[in-house]
């Protein structure tokens, strides 16, 4: 979660509270977890809040701690503490009501939130771990196209000779606090798992599964339904903006990479 800066109050009594700024906790009091079931993204806008929660996994039994600080002689002095606060209480029902949660209230089980992504850019990466071959033994050209309003991935790919033993590695980015954050990464898939067979039959590429070899040709696709081509390799991902990076390399170096700018909503799956 997030700590919130709220103004100084030096008296008791009938108030009301607008958000100054919100950020992630400078010094916590336990340390992050390395795969966290949950993440919290937020932004304030004339002292109101907004943002997303996603549920990676369903998660059971998750607890909250509240904790008020006052600005005084220019230090933060503690005011109240409110330990764990859990699904069973009135307070945790009513927010979870307000940021409209999904949850079993008799388990305190959190659901794992369906998701739905639109692709709104595909270009050319902006940074890249190795360079290019001089001589690059394919070209992939994809766009974007707005099929009945709905953003779709069009495209062509040029294999100028056969190639096989073909590799790709694939990196998410969440956009969290004006950056991006590395979310998850694919590394050294080849045309032997399911994962590229399926994206493979998508892109219409002829290849030959059992050498790995893909044929010289032209090969062109439209329409491609991202969302749907996400769901066969994730079964879950942070709402909000999503960078998808995309490189293809064999043994002699990278001919391909390739980043997808998406939007991550709440959605059926």
């Amino acid at each position: 979660m997030s700590c919130v800066d709220a103004a100084q109050t030096s008296t008791s009594g009938p108030f009301k509270i607008s958000i100054a700024s919100i950020k992630d906790c400078t010094d916590p009091a336990k340390p992050y977890m390395k795969n966290p079931p949950v993440t919290f993204q937020s932004s304030t806008r004339n002292g109101t809040l907004s943002g997303n929660i996603t549920f990676l996994r369903d998660t059971r039994n998750m607890k909250i701690r509240l904790r008020g600080f006052v600005l005084n002689d220019g230090k933060w002095e503690p005011v109240y503490l409110i330990n764990n606060l859990d699904c069973h209480g009135l307070v945790l029902h009513l927010v979870c009501a307000t940021m409209n949660i999904k949850y079993d209230r008799k388990e305190c089980r959190y659901f794992k939130g369906a998701f739905k992504t639109s692709i709104t850019s595909a270009e050319d990466c902006a940074t890249r771990d190795r360079p290019f071959l001089k001589t690059r033994p394919m070209l992939f050209h994809p766009y974007i196209q707005n099929v009945h309003g709905k953003n779709t991935l069009s495209g062509n790919l040029t294999v100028f000779k056969d190639v096989k033993d073909v590799r790709i590695k694939v990196n998410s980015y969440a956009y969290r606090n004006d950056k991006w954050q590395h979310y998850h990464s694919f590394n050294n898939l080849d045309c032997h798992g399911a994962m590229l067979h399926f994206t493979f039959g998508a892109l219409k590429v002829k290849y030959d599964k059992k050498r790995c070899m893909f044929f010289k040709g032209f090969y062109s696709f439209r329409n491609i339904d991202v969302n749907q081509l996400q769901h066969m390799w994730v079964s879950a991902m942070p709402y909000g903006r999503v960078l998808w990076r995309v490189e293809s390399y064999t043994s002699g170096g990278l001919f391909v990479c390739k980043e997808f700018d998406t939007i991550t909503e709440v959605g059926s799956s």
